[in-house]
């Protein structure tokens, strides 16, 4: 029993920590400025009430991601975050030709995160969404993100003996920094990864091409980043 007190005040401690971490992480992401411009899809399903696209604007330039949330007739939501040419199809007709991926500007992952945060809000506010309940992103668009789990998974590949190629990715996705945001702005949710995404492509494209259509904060000596990775979340109520 000598060591309860010790053992409770490191305990205190880890999650004064953690909690400070978190409340910094989302004062940062509220405080970074993004105009967002709204606009209502077509869709051909008769379980949806609205496809609503939301994108960043700059001036006259709209931001290469796009956020679209879908929004069904029981006021749940679903979110997915990608560049302009990844057109859900399943859930989308008639759409209207949209930009290429080398027109409009980069946004950087903590933007896209930030769109998200305030893309939730609207969605609640102005939408009437109740819940939310699954989340897809493209991690071609994403920036350091993309790097950072190509890092990762190279080394993981590296150091694990007969590695499963989409195994080890699906552990990278997993507790990657998108995890831990996505966790943290749906604090009312248990988010979920979705280990059966059918999104799981990975190919090799040249880190010159990937920087050239993303924003990244610091420059990567890296030959290739990993490309046609989607992540999938569930999105649970507690």
């Amino acid at each position: 029993m000598k060591h309860a007190k010790p053992f409770l005040l490191c305990f205190f401690f880890l999650i004064v920590s953690c909690s400070g971490q978190d409340t910094e992480r989302l004062r940062t992401l509220e405080n970074i400025n993004m105009n967002i411009t709204v606009r209502d899809l077509p869709f051909n399903d008769r379980y949806y009430a609205r496809v609503i696209e939301f994108s960043g604007v700059s001036g006259n330039d709209t931001s290469k991601v796009r956020i679209v949330a879908t929004i069904y007739r029981d006021s749940a939501c679903a979110i997915t975050i990608s560049p302009f040419e990844y057109v859900i199809e399943r859930n989308i007709k008639d759409l209207e030709k949209t930009p290429n991926m080398s027109n409009g500007y980069v946004l950087s992952y903590d933007e896209q995160i930030a769109m998200l945060l305030k893309v939730t809000d609207i969605c609640k506010n102005k939408y009437g969404v109740k819940d939310f309940v699954h989340i897809c992103a493209c991690y071609d668009g994403m920036g350091d993100l993309a790097v950072q789990m190509s890092e990762k998974y190279d080394s993981l590949l590296e150091t694990v003996n007969d590695a499963n190629i989409y195994n080890t990715l699906h552990v990278v996705l997993e507790e990657s920094d998108l995890s831990e945001d996505l966790q943290l702005l749906f604090s009312d949710y248990q988010v979920v990864y979705d280990s059966e995404s059918l999104f799981l492509f990975p190919e090799k494209i040249s880190y010159t091409k990937f920087a050239s259509y993303n924003k990244l904060k610091k420059q990567y000596t890296r030959d290739y980043v990993y490309s046609g990775v989607f992540a999938e979340y569930r999105i649970n109520k507690k």
